[in-house]
C-alpha cells in the first residue's frame, strides 16, 4: 500500500492561502508505504515527467522528493515497490495557484462538496440533513 501524505489534495484544500502566505511552485512530496515484504523503492511522477527515486527518511519512517509543481492543476503519482515486486499506487492533483474569489460556505450545506471522487472512494453522497442526505 502506497499513500501521498503531502502535499494536500486540491480538492480537499479548505484554506488554500493563509494569512502572509505567498503560493510556491516548490513543494516536498512525503510518502508512506506498507508491506508485510518490506518496501524496497518509492518513485514520484509529477505530470507527465519521468519517475524519480524519493529519499527515505527512516527516523519518520517516511519517503520524500523535493520537487517544483508547474503553475495550475498538476498530478503527483507515487509508486511502491516491494522485494516480491507487487507495486501499490497512490496519485493527488496539486495546483501552486488558487481561485482566491471563490469562498466557503462552511455553513452545514452541500454547497462546499468536492462531488464524487473515484479512486479516493469518495461517494459524492453525505450523512445528514441536505438535499444528498440519506433518511435517517
Amino acid at each position: 500500500m502506497a499513500m501521498i501524505t503531502s502535499p494536500a489534495d486540491r480538492r480537499l484544500v479548505t484554506r488554500p492561502y493563509l494569512p502572509n502566505h505567498v503560493p510556491s511552485t516548490q513543494t516536498t512530496v512525503r510518502a508512506k508505504a506498507w508491506s508485510a515484504e518490506g518496501i524496497t523503492l518509492v518513485d514520484c511522477r509529477i505530470g507527465d515527467k519521468r519517475w524519480q527515486p524519493m529519499d527515505f527518511v527512516a527516523s519518520e519512517r517516511i519517503w520524500t522528493l523535493g520537487c517544483e509543481i508547474p503553475d495550475g492543476a498538476c498530478p503527483i503519482s507515487i509508486r511502491a515497490t516491494d522485494r516480491a515486486g507487487s507495486e501499490g499506487f497512490d496519485s493527488i492533483e496539486v495546483t501552486s495557484t488558487f481561485d482566491e474569489t471563490q469562498q466557503r460556505c462552511a455553513d452545514g450545506s452541500d454547497r462546499d462538496t468536492i462531488g464524487a471522487c473515484g479512486e479516493k472512494h469518495i461517494l459524492g453522497t453525505q450523512l445528514g440533513p441536505n438535499r444528498n442526505g440519506r433518511k435517517w
